[in-house]
């Protein structure tokens, strides 16, 4: 259905250059990262990377490693000095931060690219890394590997923002809604305090991307639209047959609106929960007060994705993390829809 024109700097109806900003919100091995850097084109994309796998970092490491025309013996270069990938592979995420220049990525070369070509000094901003205290899934030091992930590649203190002092266990936090802060359980969402006052993590990625905004309307006029995820990807993305558009009424009613990507984590499907991601993450109050389209694509469990996570692990084919992977492709068909006004 028709939502309206996107808008960007110049106010024109534009294709996928209207500010889509991507979220991660679970342990899906950085799918939003994965997505923003394969259309790094789109210069206003944004990234929120939560509670991302370490090993999805040594995949990435080995394969930007791999695509050089000297291999980089493993090795990246900085400054003048080469830091080989099996200290930051294989070491205790300290060992790393030991070795690494304050200053971040400066050298002639990254593992054989030009600084400027670098796969991920090109468009990377300004990313929110959140891993909490009491996460016992996917714990402190494989989050810590991911922020050094992004510093070795040149995103410094003002664009990443790395909250890893609240006492969560592995959960979306909202102000009010599901368990105790520190818990591990299913759904996945807790309700914490910092400093006193209700963390609004939501609200927290939002602000981080884009400074001075709207507050949030509790009165949420728009609506959730569901639609056939079949028609935008091939049998070999594995996704579900339906996701879900939050589309605020303003949205409906032909105003410009940006677009924001959330990305469920592990078992937070459709299928497997209702309506609890994409009805209660947080995001659709922001969005109603921001005119912000939040489209919620869906990935379900099935016998070789038995949790029922985003693809971090090739399951859907061993492009699964290039442009041509079936479910970046699907999704990036799904965001240019939306975009479209069609």
């Amino acid at each position: 259905m028709p939502i309206g024109r996107c808008s960007d700097a110049n106010d024109r109806e534009t294709h996928l250059g209207c500010e889509p900003v991507l979220l991660d919100a679970g342990s899906s091995g950085g799918t939003s990262a994965k997505f923003q850097r394969k259309f790094a084109r789109h210069r206003r994309s944004r990234i929120f990377l939560r509670r991302g796998h370490g090993r999805t970092v040594r995949n990435r490491l080995f394969r930007i490693c791999a695509r050089c025309r000297n291999r980089c013996r493993r090795a990246i270069r900085l400054r003048g000095r080469r830091y080989f990938l099996h200290r930051y592979l294989h070491g205790t995420s300290s060992q790393y931060a030991s070795r690494r220049p304050s200053h971040g990525c400066g050298g002639e070369v990254l593992c054989g690219f030009r600084k400027d070509r670098s796969p991920g000094t090109r468009q990377i901003a300004p990313p929110y890394v959140f891993s909490g205290t009491n996460d016992q899934i996917v714990k402190q030091p494989a989050v810590d590997a991911v922020v050094a992930f992004y510093r070795l590649l040149g995103v410094g203190d003002g664009a990443l923002q790395y909250v890893n002092t609240v006492p969560a266990g592995h959960a979306m936090i909202t102000p009010d809604y599901g368990n105790e802060c520190s818990s591990n359980e299913v759904p996945g969402f807790n309700h914490c305090a910092v400093n006193g006052v209700q963390y609004d993590q939501a609200g927290a990625i939002l602000r981080h991307i884009y400074g001075v905004i709207n507050p949030p309307s509790d009165d949420r006029r728009g609506r959730i639209v569901p639609f056939d995820e079949k028609e935008f990807g091939s049998s070999a993305a594995k996704m579900a047959d339906e996701g879900y558009v939050y589309v605020p009424q303003s949205c409906a009613q032909g105003t410009a609106c940006k677009l924001l990507i959330a990305f469920h984590g592990c078992g937070q499907s459709a299928k497997a929960m209702g309506d609890k991601f994409y009805a209660h993450a947080g995001f659709n109050r922001w969005a109603e007060g921001n005119d912000m389209i939040v489209l919620y694509p869906q990935v379900d469990a099935s016998l070789m994705n038995p949790q029922g996570c985003w693809d971090w692990f090739g399951f859907t084919g061993a492009n699964y993390a290039t442009k041509a992977g079936p479910q970046m492709a699907a999704v990036k068909a799904m965001a240019d829809r939306l975009l479209s006004g069609k």
